[in-house]
């Protein structure tokens, strides 16, 4: 027996992602909830907290963003991190952030976040080879400075001033990737 499909008048559509729910209910997939209007968990996607956990930088992180949807959600990839460098992706996500994860740690630096889990998939190729791709500019460029600067300055390291110098030029590709993520949301919410 089919299901039967409710009037136009038992329904109503998300502000938020556009769905279309039934009066009764009180939140959307997407996490809307619609008695007071603001953004709250969504009851329906999975919840991962703590996949990305590092321990003074060894362990694993999310890295990248790509693939925004209008939805906030976006595509990034986990990592196996040595010293917060990423070596070895170990798989791709669609998520939405959902805050801080709970933090357990006592000795060190440790994090964890929680993500709303939308789809898992194998790593993203372009999005691995993006990360590589900032790594490989920002070793090539620092050492670049400093070899340039030390061969055109000789006693270029021998204040501190000259080596904030020299610091603040090795720093110049690091806002590279939000950037670039600031420019690619802007596209996804047009």
């Amino acid at each position: 027996m089919a299901t039967p499909t409710p009037a136009l008048s038992q329904v109503r559509t998300c502000p938020r992602c556009g769905l279309t729910n039934t009066t009764e209910a009180l939140r959307c997939d997407c996490g809307y909830d619609f008695t007071t209007g603001k953004i709250e968990r969504s009851y329906t996607n999975e919840r991962i907290s703590r996949t990305a956990f590092s321990l003074n930088g060894i362990g694993t992180k999310f890295y990248g963003q790509r693939d925004f949807h209008a939805d906030g959600s976006y595509i990034t990839t986990q990592w196996l991190v040595f010293l917060y460098l990423p070596l070895i992706p170990l798989r791709s996500l669609r998520v939405v952030y959902d805050g801080p994860g709970d933090q357990h740690s006592f000795i060190g630096l440790g994090s964890s976040s929680r993500y709303a889990v939308y789809e898992r998939s194998r790593p993203n190729r372009k999005q691995v080879l993006y990360t590589y791709a900032y790594i490989a500019l920002v070793s090539i460029w620092t050492y670049q400075v400093i070899a340039v600067g030390t061969s055109l300055f000789p006693h270029a390291l021998d204040t501190i001033a000259s080596v904030w110098l020299v610091f603040i030029a090795c720093m110049v590709p690091l806002p590279t990737p939000w950037i670039m993520r600031y420019i690619a949301a802007r596209k996804a919410q047009r």
